[in-house]
C-alpha cells in the first residue's frame, strides 16, 4: 500500500499530489461538483490541514453551510426537472435531431408520455424518444389551435333589391380547430339557417336573407362552433342597393318607394 509524504517547508505544509487526489477526482468526474465530491474535499481538507495554521471552527461551519446549500439546490433542481418534464405531456413541441453527418432536422408533435432512465428524463413523440435538451419550442394549446382555426375569404358583396340574387362566400372550417357549423349575422340579426347552405368550402346565402335590409353597407359576422368559438367580423362586407319591397294589402311585394308614391 502506497504512502503519502507531506513535508513542512518554511512553516507550511507541502502537499504532494496524493493529498490532492480528491480534488483531481472531482475535476475528472465532470464539470459539476456533486455532493459526494464536496464532502470528500471537506474531509481531505480536515485530514491534510496545515498543523501550524489549522482551519478554525468558523471556517468549517461556513463550509458545512455551503455543503447544505449545495444539497438543497441539487434537490430543488431535481424537483424542478421532474415538474418540467411531466408538464410536457400532451403539449405540442418542436424538436431538433442531428444525424451522423451533422445535419439538423426539426420535427413537431404531441408529447405522448415521459420516461426516466439513469436519472434523466426523455419525452416520447410519435414513438420516438427525445431528451429534454432536444426540445427547442413548446407551444400553448390555444396557439396551436389558432394556427388552423376557421376563416373566411375576404370579399365585398353587392346586393340589389331590384335584382336579388343568392350570394356565395368561401370559408375554411379549420384544420386543428375544426368547426362543424356556423352562424351568419347581418345588421345584428342572425340569418335563418334555412337560408344558408354549405357545400365543401362554398357557403351559399339565399337572396331572401337580405330582402328586409335597407340601402347601405353592412359587415357580415361569421361565428363558428370550433374549440375556440372563432368569430370573423372583418372579412366580408355587404353593399345593399335600393330599398326593401313592402307588401301591399293584396299580398304582392312592391318597393317602399312605389308604396309611398301610391299613398
Amino acid at each position: 500500500m502506497g504512502s503519502v509524504m507531506n513535508n513542512v517547508v518554511n512553516g507550511a505544509l507541502n502537499k504532494t499530489e496524493g493529498s490532492l487526489s480528491a480534488t483531481t477526482a472531482a475535476k475528472n468526474s465532470g464539470s459539476t461538483l456533486g455532493k459526494d465530491a464536496f464532502l470528500q474535499l471537506l474531509v481531505t481538507q480536515m485530514k491534510y490541514q496545515d498543523p501550524l495554521n489549522p482551519s478554525t471552527d468558523t471556517e468549517y461551519i461556513a463550509q458545512l453551510a455551503t455543503f447544505s446549500q449545495l444539497e438543497e439546490l441539487q434537490n430543488l433542481n431535481a424537483s424542478y426537472s421532474n415538474t418540467q418534464a411531466y408538464t410536457l405531456v400532451g403539449k405540442m413541441v418542436a424538436l431538433s435531431a442531428t444525424d451522423a453527418q451533422g445535419n439538423v432536422t426539426y420535427k413537431t408533435g404531441i408529447v405522448d408520455y415521459v420516461t426516466m432512465s439513469n436519472g434523466k428524463y426523455s419525452v416520447v413523440v410519435g414513438e420516438n424518444r427525445y431528451s429534454l435538451d432536444q426540445i427547442v419550442e413548446v407551444y400553448d394549446e390555444n396557439y396551436v389551435l389558432s394556427l388552423g382555426k376557421p376563416d373566411v375569404e375576404k370579399v365585398n358583396i353587392d346586393y340589389d333589391h331590384e335584382n336579388p340574387k343568392d350570394v356565395t362566400v368561401t370559408i375554411d372550417l379549420g384544420t386543428t380547430s375544426v368547426a362543424t357549423a356556423l352562424a351568419v349575422i347581418v345588421n345584428n340579426q342572425a340569418i335563418d339557417p334555412e337560408n344558408i347552405s354549405l357545400a365543401g368550402n362554398k357557403l351559399t346565402i339565399k337572396a331572401d336573407a337580405f330582402k328586409e335590409l335597407k340601402e347601405g353597407t353592412y359587415d357580415m359576422i361569421f361565428s363558428f362552433n370550433d374549440a375556440l368559438n372563432t368569430v370573423v367580423n372583418n372579412k366580408v362586407s355587404l353593399s345593399v342597393k335600393g330599398e326593401p319591397k313592402a307588401k301591399d294589402p293584396a299580398g304582392s311585394e312592391t318597393s317602399s318607394t312605389e308604396s309611398n308614391e301610391t299613398v
